[in-house]
């Protein structure tokens, strides 16, 4: 069951454990990035229904390891190498940028108080306004 979206038991739709997914209910959305090929994909939430999918970075076995997190009108993809993707939510493909924290990253962002904490390999960042 997915939190805050209404559903029903919809066609081919299936995830599995080499994708990882975000939702975006104000616009009932679903996003996900396949972890062995870099591919994200994003769905109708309420059909189940394909809409695109675009490729972030270099496809990469194993290169999503974080999940994907939506904020603000947008859909945040942080891969292994600490490369953030930036996606506007919708329903075509517009990747707005990419950041690069350049340390190895895999624990997932969070965002509190309008801070944006990363965790990498060596070091906790907090980033945003004071």
């Amino acid at each position: 069951m997915v939190v805050g979206v209404e559903h029903e038991q919809v066609g081919p739709v299936q995830f599995d454990d080499q994708n990882l997914l975000a939702v975006h209910p104000d616009i009932n959305l679903l996003y996900t990035i396949n972890d062995m090929q870099s591919i994200v994909s994003a769905f109708d939430a309420r059909t189940g229904a394909s809409l695109w999918q675009g490729r972030l970075g270099v496809a990469t076995r194993e290169g999503f390891s974080a999940s994907p997190v939506a904020f603000d009108g947008k859909v945040f993809f942080t891969n292994d190498e600490g490369e953030t993707f930036v996606l506007r939510a919708g329903r075509t493909f517009q990747l707005m940028h990419v950041n690069r924290i350049g340390e190895r990253t895999l624990a997932s962002p969070a965002l509190v108080d309008g801070h944006w904490y990363i965790r990498t390999a060596q070091h906790l960042y907090a980033i945003g306004a004071k």
